[in-house]
C-alpha cells in the first residue's frame, strides 16, 4: 500500500429517513468550524457592558470597558470540555451530522440537517452517534 489510505478522509454509507447518505470523516478544518461554533455561542462581554457604561464616569468606563476587552480575549478560544459540552447536545450532534454530510451532499443544508435531528427519537440519536463515531478512529467505535 502507498499509505494514501491513511490521510484520506473515510466515507461511510447511512441509511437515514429513506435515504441512503454518505458521511465523510471530519478534516481538520471541521475541527477548527466545530470550535468557531463554541465560541459564537459566547456572550460578548463587550456587548454586554457597552449599554451600561454610557451613563458612567469617563473612568469608569474605561476601567470596566478594558475588563469587557480583556475578558472578550479570554473567549477567542473554546477550551476541550466546552468543546464536549456542545457536542454532547442535540445542536452539536446536528452540527457534526452536517459537518460529516457537506462534502457528499452539498445540496443538503445545515437547517434541513438540524430539523431532522430535532425530530429524532432517543434511539434514532443513539443510531446517528453511532455512525459518526465509526467515522472517527479516536471517538469511538472504528471500523
Amino acid at each position: 500500500m502507498d499509505g494514501l489510505h491513511e490521510i484520506a478522509p473515510r466515507t461511510r454509507e447511512f441509511h437515514f429517513m429513506g435515504r441512503t447518505l454518505r458521511l465523510s470523516q471530519l478534516r481538520l478544518r471541521s475541527y477548527a468550524e466545530i470550535e468557531a461554533e463554541v465560541i459564537s455561542r459566547k456572550p460578548s462581554p463587550l456587548a454586554l457592558v457597552a449599554p451600561t457604561v454610557k451613563e458612567m464616569p469617563i473612568e469608569q468606563a474605561k476601567y470596566l470597558l478594558g475588563l469587557a476587552y480583556d475578558d472578550s480575549m479570554k473567549l477567542r478560544r473554546a477550551e476541550p470540555a466546552e468543546i464536549d459540552q456542545f457536542l454532547a447536545t442535540t445542536d452539536g450532534l446536528a452540527f457534526i451530522f452536517w459537518l460529516s454530510l457537506r462534502e457528499q451532499h452539498p445540496e443538503i443544508s445545515r437547517d434541513d440537517v438540524s430539523e431532522w435531528v430535532y425530530g429524532l427519537d432517543e434511539k434514532e440519536m443513539g443510531r446517528l452517534q453511532g455512525e459518526l463515531d465509526a467515522l472517527e478512529p479516536n471517538r469511538g467505535n472504528a471500523d
